[in-house]
């Protein structure tokens, strides 16, 4: 790997020629300055490329660099959970690229790089977590001619079975968790009637909320963004309204967080998550988390015959094969309707 290092005084630069059995290794002083070295690295390892791939790489940058661009770029648009995932996976990579100007891995040396997360018994969908940031990691570079292809496009990607029917919960079941009269009632019925993300629940204001029009906006704020990216609008069932119309009485504020603390602050994270928990053990209801309450909703649209398009709008689905999964609950009617195309 080539590097740029401090040998008293100056910095150096160490890199290697030739293919394997003519393969030398070069280390020249450069001078005090380490910008001057890493440029006559870059210099070097643009001749490499050269002679390699018969053009020259259009941008040469420092690998710190190609990476914290790549990941503010990432950060405009994804969520923060997402976000830290993607540093996760940079810093294994980072691990490989010990090279101070960027240059891609090798095919062989990216498959070793996954074997060795393999060995440690990671699923298949973690395995292809890791790969996938690589892949737009280099994708990156190649838009930005850092680099002039990918040889991550050229690793497979682990097979993984494929996602199970989504458990939903029967009327039965939501009448056992209502009758624990838990106070994160209300969270659970709006949950269920809106089919929002836990998140979208904890986030969602007052002035989200057009009484009038019968409306719930999903919207971007600073603090939250919908996992699609995309804003949408929920409009209230009767069930939503009631719960929505009670709390706005009982609001003193009548602004703000509708799930909050005293302090004003948005419920936490994983608040709801317990209490539902320690319901279902009590309930016996197996299999379940909060995030089932979502699938319910859909599930039970489906089943009462509302198109799968309609039923993706209103989760908020960037892509409508996301909502394909429910498609089997569809009405035998529906199903022969789809036949005739």
């Amino acid at each position: 790997m080539s590097r740029v290092y401090k040998r008293g005084k100056k910095w150096w630069i160490d890199y290697s020629i030739g293919e394997k059995e003519h393969r030398r290794r070069i280390r020249k002083p450069i001078g005090k300055i380490k910008e001057q070295a890493i440029k006559a690295l870059a210099k070097v390892e643009n001749e490499k490329y050269f002679n390699e791939y018969g053009t020259k790489q259009l941008t040469i940058m420092p690998t710190k660099e190609v990476f914290q661009l790549f990941l503010e770029q990432k950060e405009k648009r994804t969520r923060k959970r997402t976000i830290e995932g993607y540093r996760n996976y940079l810093k294994f990579w980072g691990k490989y690229h010990k090279s101070e100007i960027f240059a891609p891995l090798s095919q062989i040396e990216i498959q070793k790089a996954l074997n060795d997360l393999h060995d440690k018994k990671l699923s298949n969908r973690t395995l292809n977590g890791y790969l996938g940031t690589l892949k737009q990691l280099y994708k990156y570079a190649v838009d930005f001619n850092i680099v002039q292809e990918s040889p991550a496009e050229k690793v497979k990607r682990f097979p993984v079975e494929p996602k199970k029917t989504p458990r939903f919960f029967t009327r039965e079941e939501i009448g056992k968790i209502l009758s624990y009269n838990s106070p994160y009632n209300d969270a659970f019925i709006i949950l269920l009637n809106t089919g929002m993300r836990r998140n979208a629940l904890r986030f969602l204001e007052w002035e989200d909320i057009d009484f009038e029009k019968g409306l719930i906006y999903i919207r971007v704020k600073e603090n939250f963004k919908p996992k699609s990216g995309k804003e949408r609008v929920i409009p209230m069932n009767d069930e939503s309204r009631k719960v929505l119309e009670k709390r706005w009485r009982n609001s003193e504020k009548k602004s703000g967080y509708i799930f909050c603390y005293s302090t004003g602050n948005p419920i936490g994270r994983e608040k709801w998550r317990a209490a539902l928990k320690k319901i279902l053990k009590k309930a016996n209801i197996k299999d379940a988390t909060i995030h089932t309450f979502r699938h319910t909703f859909a599930s039970w649209l489906v089943m009462k015959g509302v198109d799968i398009l309609t039923v993706s709008e209103l989760l908020g689905h960037a892509d409508i094969k996301t909502t394909q999964i429910y498609a089997h609950l569809a009405p035998e009617h529906i199903k022969n309707a789809i036949e005739k195309l």
